[in-house]
C-alpha cells in the first residue's frame, strides 16, 4: 500500500471518490483474511490433522487413501479460485470449453494426487518418483493437444492448491504420517502434497483436450468416408 501511494501521488493520481473505494476494498480484504487465517488455525489445521491421526491409527491403509481421495475431490469444489477460474474459461472460450468439464477434471485430478500422495507416504518412497514422470509427462503432452488446454491446465495447477489443500488436506497427511512415520519423518514424508496437488491439473486437463482432439479427428474421417461413398460412382469435372 506505501508503494502504492508513492505510485499514486506521482503518477496515478485518482480521484479522492476511488481512492475511498480502494481503501474500503483493501480494508475488507484484511478482516476477510484475518477471519480465514483464524479459522484455519482454530479449524481447519487441528481438524485435520485429527482426522488423519484417527484414520491411519485404525491401521486401515486402504480406507486411508480412499478417505484422502474423497477429501481431495470435494475440496476442489470449495476452492473459490477454481470457480473463479471455470467461470472466466467458459466465457473467454464461448463456451467451447464447459465449466463442469473442467471442474470435473480438477476435481479427479485433485483426488488422484491426493491418494498418491498418502501412498508415497505410506511406503516411504521419494517425490520425484511422481513429480518428475509427472512433468516429463505433462509437457509430453502440450504437444499434441490444442494451446488453450495446455494454458489452462498449467492456470489451473496454481490455483488448485489453493486454502482448502493447504489448510485442510496437509495437515490430514501430516497427522496421517505422524501415526505411520513418527514425528521424525514428517518433513519428509508428508509434505510434498501440494506438489502432487499442483501437478495433477496439468495432466488431466491436457488429457481432457487429447480426447477432444481425438474425437474430432474421427469426426472428421468419418465425414470424409461418408463423402466419399456418396461421390465414389460420379465423374466429377473439374
Amino acid at each position: 500500500m506505501i508503494l502504492f501511494l508513492i505510485y499514486e501521488l506521482i503518477f496515478i493520481k485518482l480521484s479522492g471518490r476511488k481512492l475511498l473505494s480502494l481503501f474500503i476494498g483493501v480494508a475488507l480484504v484484511y478482516v476477510g483474511l484475518v477471519l480465514f487465517l483464524t479459522a484455519v488455525e482454530a479449524g481447519f489445521l487441528p481438524i485435520g490433522k485429527l482426522m488423519g491421526q484417527q484414520l491411519a491409527g485404525n491401521g486401515n491403509k486402504v480406507m486411508l487413501i480412499i478417505v484422502g481421495v474423497l477429501l481431495g475431490v470435494v475440496a476442489v469444489f470449495a476452492e473459490p479460485a477454481v470457480h473463479v477460474l471455470t467461470n472466466q474459461i467458459e466465457a473467454v472460450s464461448n463456451g467451447s470449453v464447459k465449466k463442469i468439464a473442467v471442474l470435473i477434471c480438477i476435481a479427479l485430478g485433485n483426488g488422484i494426487a491426493i491418494g498418491l500422495a498418502i501412498t508415497r507416504m505410506i511406503m516411504g518412497f521419494s517425490l520425484f518418483y511422481i513429480v518428475v514422470p509427472g512433468y516429463f509427462f505433462a509437457f509430453l503432452l502440450s504437444f499434441f493437444v490444442p494451446p488453450i488446454y495446455t494454458a489452462i491446465a498449467f492456470d489451473s495447477g496454481g490455483v488448485v492448491s489453493g486454502p482448502m489443500n493447504s489448510t485442510f488436506i496437509q495437515p490430514f497427511a501430516i497427522g496421517a504420517c505422524f501415526v505411520f512415520g513418527g514425528e521424525g519423518l514428517i518433513m519428509q514424508n508428508a509434505f510434498g502434497t501440494i506438489a502432487i496437488v499442483a501437478l495433477m491439473p496439468l495432466i488431466m486437463l491436457q488429457l481432457l483436450g487429447l480426447t477432444g482432439t481425438i474425437r474430432e479427428s474421427y469426426r472428421l474421417r468419418v465425414a470424409h468416408k461418408r463423402v466419399a461413398d456418396v461421390y465414389d460412382d460420379q465423374i466429377i469435372h473439374f
